[in-house]
């Protein structure tokens, strides 16, 4: 693995385990009780999945399910990954031509 490949590769791990954690602990806080903290806006959320924090954000908001029926979050989540994917997908299909 070459230090970029291995950079990027480390960096997308650190984002998701920061997006896993920031979900979870968004997720504490909405249970109310002492010491669990401020939530967390829903923009900060969103923020970090798009990041390239999806894949943590998703795997916390279902299993802690956190999030999971509030229409105007997931209209805004899922709407935010389609333009991420449709970026990606951009970016990858021009790569070739600089590279």
């Amino acid at each position: 693995m070459t230090p970029i490949t291995a950079l990027v590769y480390y960096t997308f791990v650190a984002i998701n385990m920061y997006a896993f954690w920031l979900y979870a602990r968004d997720k504490r806080a909405s249970l109310g009780g002492g010491g669990n903290g401020p939530r967390i806006s829903e923009a900060r959320l969103i923020a970090v999945a798009v990041c390239g924090g999806f894949i943590g954000a998703e795997i916390a908001r279902l299993w802690y399910e956190h999030k999971t029926t509030k229409r105007s979050f997931l209209t805004k989540y899922y709407g935010a990954l389609c333009v991420e994917c449709t970026v990606l997908a951009v970016v990858v299909c021009m790569l070739p031509r600089y590279i």
